[in-house]
């Protein structure tokens, strides 16, 4: 059940409650500003939903691909990134064989992953 709030939201408050981790419905919003770290898994969880999508697999045999649980699984395609690892993540794009690059900048000392 889905309790609607009376009042209107701004933007802000918005994104603040979509970006909660523990928000139970829709996908987490990116907040504005997302570390390069955050950007990366984010960009590799929307590459595994769009490859789920394009390639119509069951979320049954696309986490069996995977070696992952359904409940893992959920948490990559609604982009919870605060529990997901970077190379957890790295690993589900190669199982998948989808291309990836991770750069990483030794000056700011980021990673930055770009999957095509």
């Amino acid at each position: 059940m889905i309790i609607m709030k009376n009042k209107k939201e701004t933007q802000e408050e918005i994104i603040k409650r979509l970006s909660d981790p523990n928000y139970p419905w829709g996908n987490y919003a990116l907040p504005e500003n997302a570390s390069e770290v955050e950007k990366s898994k984010y960009d590799i969880c929307q590459n595994i939903a769009r490859y789920q999508r394009e390639n119509e697999i069951s979320l049954k045999d696309l986490a069996y691909d995977l070696g992952i649980s359904l409940t893992k699984l959920d948490e990559i395609l609604y982009c919870r990134i605060n529990s997901l690892k970077l190379d957890n993540l790295a690993n589900c794009l190669e199982k998948l064989q989808i291309p990836f690059h991770l750069e990483i900048d030794k000056k700011f000392n980021e990673k930055r992953i770009t999957a095509n």
